[in-house]
């Protein structure tokens, strides 16, 4: 059987390339996204989303030969809060005036997977920690069933993020998220079938 050609961006299989819907958003925020290694062959990897549509966003995943150097390096550079509901984290929204910088990191895997890359690196737990309670509803249910009515999608929660503590206004929101749209409709229609 012939492999199905891929997209050397989003890594999705050419008929189904989000590539073409992707609008540039150039933040002032620095952004790390952590992921977990297993996630980056998810076909519906937000992550993945982000960095192709950030220009200051990146991606490091769990698994890269240089994770620490490269997290205590962004660490070290700028100042970032970490993204994360937990116990004691506060909620973003109330604290920005105590933010020490716009930068930020977030954790990307199921919520196990999240836990384990925090617990497992001593600099993470060193930050400070805000959760988000997030303004929109996700438009990333359909394609993973277990999530809460509060769930996001991690591109989305760079996103309400990035509203809360940088310039990305409703109008730019809608634009740079129209990939993630696109992809959940083109699964949607796939799980229809060609008769319905």
């Amino acid at each position: 059987m012939a492999k199905r050609e891929v997209c050397n961006k989003c890594l999705r299989p050419l008929k189904v390339c989000y590539c073409r819907s992707i609008n540039l958003f150039r933040p002032n925020s620095k952004i790390l996204i952590l992921r977990d290694h297993k996630e980056k062959l998810h076909p519906f990897n937000t992550a993945r989303i982000a960095e192709l549509s950030l220009d200051s966003c990146t991606v490091l995943d769990t698994d890269s030969k240089d994770f620490s150097s490269k997290l205590e390096e962004f660490i070290n550079e700028y100042s970032p809060c970490l993204i994360f509901k937990k116990e004691d984290s506060k909620p973003l929204e109330e604290n920005l005036s105590k933010l020490d910088s716009k930068n930020f990191i977030l954790l990307d895997g199921t919520w196990s997977k999240a836990k384990k890359i925090l617990f497992t690196n001593p600099s993470l737990q060193s930050l400070t920690t805000y959760h988000l309670n997030p303004r929109h509803q996700t438009v990333y249910k359909s394609l993973r069933k277990a999530c809460g009515e509060e769930f996001v999608s991690t591109f989305e929660a760079v996103l309400e993020t990035l509203e809360l503590i940088d310039d990305l206004t409703e109008e730019q929101r809608e634009k740079v998220i129209t990939p993630l749209k696109y992809v959940v409709k083109q699964q949607e229609e796939i799980k229809k079938g060609p008769n319905k």
